[in-house]
């Protein structure tokens, strides 16, 4: 028989029973848990397996970033050569599947994970040395980019300007952050958090892990696992555990509904848009009036100017008719202007 390769390789050479399942995975790397049975014993592991000697190298550089800064699951295991890379399994359950299920912990799990990231955010351990960007999306893009260049669909010096923009994002505020911050990466175990899946972690903008938990609450309830209302309040729960109170409350303003007329008024678009109306047609009152009030003495005066005109031809002097024709001329338009000008401004 041929030599037994990786970690179920090894746990089979040991003695163990192992039973193997795929549980998830993606673009970086396969996810399988793996269980290793050996008499009464049962040992249960996460098992990752990578697509590139890189990818778990970036990894265990992203775990080390993470460890002692937060709590995540004991690395068991590491194979660069067979692209492994193994860990403890938690008996928790995630923060997804908490609020999502209704677990009356689910809004102490939501502070709790506010606290975790807030002290991962402050965690300045060997930040000057550590990597900046490169995260797996930036590596992808530039995966596909030199894969398009090397099929002709671009050109080197293109292929250059992508790289070079992919590097050229750099945030004024640096921390590190996990960069891939869903519910589903956050266990929740004895009143405690663990922080899983490591392979996402930079120095960039601590407001991205903040907003893919906000993010990861708004797609749960347009699933339709959680109420508008349930949602609202675990956002308000999770904000205020990370930056309190009264910048929560900025925040929030920020992300309800964008449909604001006036800053700070709290009334809709139509409620806003009647009121508005309805000043407007008081107003057009008011300035109708003082326009038809302007409109009678002008009349007067050109009826007036139009009879001394019609004496003056008689006797042959010089007429002053063309004052009041002007008059006459305006006051038309300042009676179109009072018809029109309402219409235009409601539509």
């Amino acid at each position: 028989m041929g030599k037994k390769k990786g970690f179920v390789g090894l746990l089979k050479s040991q003695g163990y029973e192992v039973h193997e399942k795929r549980i998830r995975g993606g673009f970086i790397n396969d996810v399988r848990l793996i269980t290793a049975y050996k008499g009464n014993q049962v040992f249960e592991y996460v098992l990752k397996r990578y697509g590139s000697r890189d990818d778990v190298g970036f990894m265990l550089d992203g775990y080390d970033k993470v460890f002692g800064a937060v709590r995540s699951p004991a690395l068991v295991y590491v194979n660069r050569d067979d692209r492994e890379v193994a860990y403890d399994v938690v008996k928790g359950k995630s923060l997804r599947d908490m609020i999502e299920s209704q677990d009356n912990e689910s809004a102490k799990a939501i502070a709790l994970l506010a606290q975790e990231l807030q002290k991962l955010h402050e965690h300045k351990k060997k930040m000057s040395n550590y990597r900046k960007g490169d995260s797996p999306d930036e590596r992808r893009s530039f995966r596909c980019a030199l894969e398009a260049c090397q099929a002709g669909k671009i050109t080197r010096k293109e292929l250059d300007m992508i790289a070079k923009h992919i590097k050229s994002y750099e945030p004024s505020f640096k921390s590190i952050i996990h960069g891939d911050a869903h519910l589903g990466n956050f266990l929740y175990h004895n009143m405690e958090i663990y922080v899983i899946d490591p392979d996402s972690v930079k120095i960039s903008d601590h407001n991205a892990d903040v907003g893919k938990v906000i993010d990861s609450i708004d797609k749960s309830e347009h699933d339709g696992n959680i109420t508008p209302l349930q949602a609202r309040d675990l956002k308000e729960i999770f904000l205020a555990a990370y930056v309190g109170e009264e910048q929560r409350a900025v925040l929030l303003h920020q992300m309800r509904t964008p449909l604001r007329v006036m800053k700070g008024d709290g009334k809709d678009f139509a409620s806003e848009r009647k009121r508005l109306v309805g000043a407007l047609n008081g107003l057009e009152a008011r300035v109708a009036a003082a326009i038809i009030f302007l409109l009678v003495i002008s009349l007067f005066a050109a009826f007036s100017g139009a009879s001394i005109t019609g004496r003056a031809l008689m006797t042959g002097s010089n007429p002053a008719s063309t004052a009041g024709i002007g008059i006459i001329i305006i006051g038309m338009i300042a009676i179109y202007w009072v018809l029109q000008c309402p219409k235009r401004m409601r539509n």
